[in-house]
């Protein structure tokens, strides 16, 4: 049976999920965009953390926070056409977007806006439900902030549940009746995990293994360039052979099958997973060729350094979809879509 604590961290509440007899705890943090500030999982008797910066709520000197967040409404960057030749001729990476809609211009953070965002934890029944309970719902809503880059109301909602040696994430997102129009959004997840997992491995000996088999190439400014070149990670690839995993982006994944295993030869994998969760009678808002998974880690190959870590980051569409309007969920006002990451430890 599952319980629930809550344990503050660097003066941020984080509520634990941990199933004993499963051996997994999860732990959420709603001040900091309801991310999965922690992931744990005990192996030989032990309780191991996997994600990168678990917990800490503090500025870093490295060039990625670390943790799990939450992307939405905008996955990476977006240029609008102007802004897009600015950073062309100066070779400056600005952070801040633009898009157009509606005749106006607006400002767009990479990644969106909501991982910085605090999140309400949604309400139960009794102390004692909460206490007993495998799932956690936080939720946050669209306010006056919000719409300064995004001009739509919504709610999001992320529920966290315990499975079979894993963890479930499903993102809800509501479009709100009062909309002018259809609502637009790409989305993801930022998974940062440690590697290795264990002190008896090392980072260059951990792999990749997908079935996808295209590495979509990305131009100086982070967007699609529109070239592709065909990968076979299908038995798996190390990190010490494949220069360039690092800042990677994969796609073309079979129907049903849009998952990468992260593996520690000396340990245990882990599998992240991405999928549309569509309701009975109902047709999919997504199609397989705009899920992706991105890849992000400062392993060098040629350092080989002993331990790192690895961004395994599932995103439904893909950069610059606000200006390219391709990748993008719609949903007229009043509807509703559901996305759900999973990650599952596997056996080597």
């Amino acid at each position: 049976m599952a319980q629930q604590e809550v344990i503050a961290h660097c003066g941020q509440p984080v509520i634990y999920l941990t199933d004993e007899d499963r051996g997994i705890k999860v732990g959420v943090a709603p001040e900091s965009g309801a991310e999965m500030s922690s992931l744990q999982y005990r192996w030989n008797d032990q309780w191991l953390e996997l994600i990168h910066r678990a917990n800490l709520f503090v500025p870093t000197d490295e060039t990625w926070r670390g943790r799990s967040p939450w992307i939405f409404p905008a996955a990476g960057r977006n240029y609008a056409p102007q802004q897009l030749e600015r950073v062309k001729a100066s070779g400056v990476d600005e952070r801040m977007g633009t898009y157009q809609y509606g005749g106006k211009t607006y400002e767009i953070p990479c990644h969106g806006f909501v991982m910085n965002r605090v999140w309400e934890v949604a309400p139960v029944a009794d102390d004692v439900t909460r206490t007993l309970s495998s799932t956690l719902t936080c939720v946050t809503r669209s306010d006056e902030a919000t719409r300064q880059y995004y001009p739509f109301g919504y709610e999001l909602s992320a529920e966290y549940s315990l499975w079979e040696r894993g963890v479930s994430a499903r993102l809800t997102v509501c479009a709100d009746a009062a909309n002018d129009g259809d609502m637009f959004f790409s989305l993801g997840n930022h998974t940062t995990v440690i590697a290795p997992f264990t002190s008896a491995g090392d980072a260059g000996s951990c792999r990749v293994r997908t079935p996808a088999t295209l590495n979509l190439q990305i131009s100086r400014q982070s967007l699609f360039s529109g070239e592709s070149i065909p990968v076979d990670f299908r038995n798996g690839v190390r990190l010490r052979d494949y220069p360039g995993l690092g800042n990677f982006v994969l796609g073309s994944f079979p129907e049903g099958e849009c998952y990468v295993d992260f593996i520690d030869p000396a340990s245990f994998g882990l599998r992240v997973s991405q999928q549309e969760v569509v309701q009975p009678g109902a047709s999919p808002r997504t199609s397989p060729d705009d899920c992706y998974f991105v890849f992000y880690s400062p392993f060098d190959p040629q350092k080989d350094q002993p331990s790192t870590y690895f961004c395994l980051e599932p995103w439904y569409g893909g950069p610059n979809s606000f200006n390219d309007q391709r990748g993008l969920v719609f949903l007229e006002p009043g509807e509703a879509f559901v996305w759900e990451m999973t990650i599952g430890v596997s056996d080597v």
